[in-house]
């Protein structure tokens, strides 16, 4: 599809206009500045900024760099890492709005300081410290050595005028040593390079993005861009065509973000002569997923490595919005602030000020069935007794990007409370990503809605996939139904087929679970929840949350019901406490169907 001369000459367009800005640079600053929209987030930088005056930059030593070799744990390095990355973020925004010397020199020297760290790539990334055969941990491509090339870039591209020309030039020889120079060196494919997942969209973005801005000879960025589309590619092949992105929400934001902020600026460099946002069909659907994963309020779903709840990057939204069809414009107040994401990066802040339009309207809830049979995710949001509720369920394989053991896990929401969860990401550690990943609680299918079978927990592997998925929708409730027997690896079980049943009344879901094994097995059905229940004297079990309760109707007779405590950290280092409700099946049964309805209380 793209070929040499096809950029080439789409790059000898380029009339010198601005690369970033979609409006007058002027008039866009003096916006910023002026209306109220943008004037809680300036507050907070201006907050930030008396801060970083008061503090030294950090230093990361070795002592801070070991702790992941032997701990396992990332925080300590990270926190260190991106502070830095964060106040010259801070300093970035103040230069670019105001004329302060102040400003001006503690943005040169957090940014010489960067340019002197010994690696951009982070502890997890790195195959060894020091320079070995024909490896360097200088010119390891991961995504932060990548997105801090792209941010640097930036900041020079928009600051050039302000900033000294020794800082500007310092940036560029190192993004060119770090960065450029090794990805169009004679080698192997970096493995991001031919993956559809999110790597690909921030390592290839990144990299094509400080291309354009380091690079003004058309016939030199030419078979960057040539790669980088390649890999861009590579990612888009990841979804099937409804758009769902399997990684979760979160990795939605961080790739497709990613392969936006670069298919604008290639857009705006080529003139509009290369628009890789509208070129495949299926970008329309990828664009409006964030608006599906969000279920009430800021309440999302929450499947694979993904946050119980949910912020989105205004800027994106909004560009959006104005660039496809039937964009649905998040609430405002559910933005990430600058303190949300622990990597603080750069192309989210300014686009941020950059891409927003204050006029465009929010949207209120809107209900709506997605049925995206192809990527086996289905998400329903409902009006029911004037509450506000929603539901979701996946099939899929155990061998997804960022994956869990979760076939048939699902949620179950009311006035933005995930009465019944899928509880997302863990905290990132070494055994987080390692052989021990699926016996972290988040990871594992003990920690999902999913039936326990003689013992049997889900298994790891793109073998282990839910059967004869299908899902359809009436006037009166959507149903969505699958096998998934084959995930337990268990010879005895021959079916485990459930059958989903999300209604228009306050019967808000019905289960049927249909097993048949050849011999006599123990059955536990399994729910979790991050809210109080309790098991009352009729042994009814409740829900509670603050906004509504959930009843969960089941035959008293064949079930016994027990609750017990989990406690988890979250990728924001958040602790929950989850409650894990069983049902105990009293004998042992080669064949049946059991039955649970889960009811809105008032």
């Amino acid at each position: 599809m793209w070929n040499y001369k096809r950029i080439y000459d789409a790059l000898r367009n380029y009339n010198n206009q601005d690369l970033l800005f979609l409006d007058k640079r002027e008039d866009r600053i003096n916006l910023i500045k002026t209306h109220p929209f943008y004037q809680s987030k300036l507050a907070e930088i201006k907050y930030l900024r008396e801060q970083f005056l008061k503090e030294p930059i950090e230093t990361i030593n070795f002592s801070i760099y070991r702790i992941y070799s032997q701990t396992g744990s990332r925080k300590e390095y990270n926190k260190v890492f991106f502070k830095r990355r964060l106040r010259m973020e801070v300093f970035a925004i103040m230069c670019l709005l105001e004329d302060n010397e102040v400003d001006i020199r503690e943005l040169e020297d957090i940014i010489f300081e960067i340019c002197n760290e010994y690696t951009w790539a982070l502890p997890p990334h790195i195959h060894s410290l020091v320079k070995k055969d024909n490896y360097s941990p200088t010119t390891e491509l991961d995504l932060i050595n990548c997105e801090t090339a792209f941010s640097l870039s930036e900041i020079c591209y928009l600051l050039e005028h302000k900033l000294s020309k020794d800082v500007v030039a310092r940036v560029r020889e190192e993004v060119f040593r770090r960065v450029l120079n090794p990805f169009m060196e004679f080698r192997k494919l970096n493995g991001w390079e031919a993956v559809d997942s999110n790597w690909g969209a921030v390592c290839a973005g990144s990299i094509g993005a400080a291309a354009i801005y380091q690079i003004k000879d058309n016939e030199t960025l030419t078979p960057i861009i040539l790669k980088v589309l390649g890999t861009m590619e590579s990612y888009l092949e990841g979804f099937e065509t409804d758009g769902a992105c399997k990684e979760g929400l979160v990795y939605w934001f961080f790739g497709f973000g990613f392969y936006v902020c670069f298919a604008e600026l290639l857009r705006h460099r080529t003139n509009n002569k290369i628009d890789i946002l509208h070129h495949q069909a299926k970008l329309q659907n990828v664009a409006s997923y964030l608006q599906k994963c969000f279920l009430v309020d800021n309440a999302v779903v929450s499947f694979s490595d993904t946050i119980l709840f949910g912020t989105h990057q205004i800027g994106l939204t909004h560009f959006l919005a104005q660039n496809y069809e039937g964009i649905e414009v998040l609430s405002a107040k559910y933005q990430i602030g600058i303190m949300d994401d622990g990597c603080y990066r750069w192309c989210n802040l300014i686009r941020d000020f950059l891409w927003t339009n204050p006029s465009l309207e929010e949207q209120p809830f809107m209900t709506a069935n997605y049925l995206l049979n192809q990527s086996q995710i289905v998400i329903s949001k409902k009006l029911v007794n004037g509450k506000r509720v929603a539901f979701a369920v996946k099939g899929g394989h155990n061998w997804e990007p960022h994956n869990h053991n979760d076939i048939s896990s699902f949620i179950l929401n009311i006035e933005g409370e995930s009465l019944l969860n899928d509880l997302g990401s863990g905290e990132y550690t070494k055994a987080y990503f390692g052989a021990k990943r699926y016996e972290t609680f988040p990871c594992g299918s003990l920690a999902h809605n999913i039936p326990i079978v003689n013992g049997a927990l889900q298994k790891v592997g793109a073998q282990y996939r839910a059967c004869d998925f299908y899902s359809l929708e009436t006037e009166d409730y959507v149903e969505v139904g699958m096998d998934i027997s084959k995930t337990y690896d268990l010879p005895i079980l021959t079916k485990l087929q459930r059958t989903f049943r999300f209604n228009n009344d306050i019967t808000l879901l019905t289960l049927r679970d249909d097993y048949e094994l050849t011999e006599p097995g123990k059955i536990i059905e399994r729910f979790v929840s991050i809210y109080e229940a309790e098991i009352l004297e009729d042994n009814t079990v409740i829900v509670y949350g603050e906004k509504g309760k959930l009843r969960i109707d089941y035959n008293k007779e064949l079930f016994t019901p027990s609750i017990s405590t989990e406690y988890f950290i979250d990728h924001g280092l958040v602790e929950h406490r989850v409650r894990v409700i069983d049902f105990t099946l009293n004998k042992l049964v080669d064949k049946i169907s059991v039955n649970f309805n889960f009811v809105m209380l008032e």
